[in-house]
């Protein structure tokens, strides 16, 4: 009985100690793995594991450290695995397992190494971690790779895995098999990131505008949209590199390109005697950035733009931060002049409380209520209750997506609200939204 016990500890010590290169760690053992299985025609499949929710949940159920938690899931590992399998941490929340000789063929390995994957996340998400007083579930992403295919490398092979773990966390799986098809997403999203990277850096980016008008239908400002053209020529609409631009961090130059813009053409309408409104898209990326605020403060005063002519459209993905640290940034941004609006407001994270607790000005309500308007019965009374609690708040409301004359005269009622949407203006590029607003302009003088 005490032999098993302590050949336990000195596995579980092992693991712990990993703190040495572990990559070349990983590679030594899964080239030892690969050539093995060549030589004795057996197959294998290297595991590779990512546990979320690690941190906040060590602290939440009272482990004094992450070492408690990592014996309590060296222990689950353990018993998931075999004897035989090699496991180890790879840092952080990762971790790596080798299952050798576990078929003849493939399809034999592959059915293998999934039962023993299910295994690991069934002991994970069917068991939580906990104390005295509270249990809490862990995250876990599992990427399998078997082996040894026809041009398997150690590299190729662990970064097979690695592709199937991402993919597995990225569409909320737990196991993800590798295939070709993930080579080819990855591909797609490092050619969209170069296109980006050249766009910024050849000027390729463009800024288009859609209006925004007040109840009665009169221009009031416009939205900032960004596009930008592939080396063909090729223009790229939003849906297509936000993720990307998102991944990889793009987003924060692209926002800061847009800032610049944004404050340049207020610039020019402002020669006019305007009281234009722009509004800009701001990623959670960029908002928290170190230096954004100080940024937003040197564009104001460089540009000399007016109170409430610029506003931050944000999503709700931003509140997941700390309130207290959203307040003090959005206060100082509301002391510049600058306007916080809440974009596609109600599809988020956030809860009403953000309304109450922190200094926004604006709330957008998103396109996916407004679609099904004005004959669905529960969008109406959504729309409905928004704009009343709009006007209670004294928050401004703009209602986004609007196309037909039907959505137009639902709004007839309501006039502290304002509109966006193809029945009043499509996207268009600035040079022609610009040439549009400087006639009406001239005409007005």
């Amino acid at each position: 009985m005490i032999k098993p016990i302590m050949k336990k500890i000195r596995w579980l010590t092992k693991l712990l100690s990993l703190k040495l290169p572990t990559y070349q760690r990983l590679r030594f053992h899964v080239g030892k793995a690969l050539t093995e299985a060549r030589q004795e025609g057996t197959w294998g499949c290297l595991v590779l594991i990512d546990i979320s929710r690690l941190k906040p949940i060590s602290s939440l159920v009272g482990m004094a450290s992450d070492d408690r938690a990592m014996l309590e899931i060296g222990r689950r590992l353990n018993a998931a695995f075999r004897s035989t399998d090699t496991i180890a941490r790879l840092g952080n929340d990762y971790f790596f397992a080798i299952l050798e000789n576990i078929g003849k063929c493939q399809e034999e390995a592959g059915f293998y190494a999934n039962e023993i994957a299910e295994r690991v996340v069934n002991l994970f998400l069917c068991d939580p971690l906990q104390n005295s007083h509270s249990k809490c579930g862990l995250g876990i992403s599992i990427g399998l790779s078997t082996y040894p295919k026809l041009n398997d490398t150690t590299g190729s092979l662990i970064r097979e895995a690695n592709a199937a773990m991402h993919w597995a966390k990225y569409r909320n799986l737990n196991i993800c098999t590798f295939d070709s098809d993930m080579y080819k997403d990855m591909y797609a999203k490092y050619e969209m990131e170069c296109e980006i990277r050249s766009a910024l850096k050849e000027g390729r980016c463009e800024m288009w505008l859609q209006d925004q008008v007040n109840s009665k239908g009169e221009l009031i400002g416009a939205e900032v949209l960004l596009r930008f053209r592939c080396r063909n020529g090729k223009l790229v609409q939003p849906s297509q590199f936000i993720s990307v631009a998102e991944s990889s961090g793009l987003i924060v130059q692209l926002g800061s390109w847009v800032l610049e813009e944004a404050c340049a053409l207020m610039y020019e309408l402002n020669k006019h005697n305007s009281n234009m409104k722009l509004s800009i898209n701001v990623s959670p990326r960029q908002f928290c950035k170190p230096t954004f605020i100080s940024d937003v403060e040197k564009k104001i005063e460089f540009y000399g733009l007016k109170p409430g002519q610029l506003t931050l459209e944000v999503t709700e993905n931003l509140f997941i931060k700390s309130y207290d640290e959203l307040r003090l940034s959005m206060e100082r941004l509301a002391d510049m002049g600058v306007r916080i609006s809440v974009d596609d407001f109600g599809t988020g994270y956030s809860s009403l409380l953000c309304l109450n607790q922190l200094p926004l000005h604006e709330i957008k309500i998103d396109k996916s209520f407004v679609d099904r308007l004005p004959n669905d019965q529960a969008s109406a009374a959504i729309v409905e209750a928004i704009l009343t609690m709009g006007e209670r708040l004294s928050l401004d409301v703009i209602v986004e997506g609007i196309e037909t004359v039907e959505q137009v005269r639902f709004f007839d009622k309501y006039e502290a609200m304002s509109m966006q949407g193809y029945y009043f203006a499509r996207p268009m590029p600035l040079s022609e939204w610009k040439c549009r607003i400087l006639t009406h302009f001239c005409c007005a003088e």
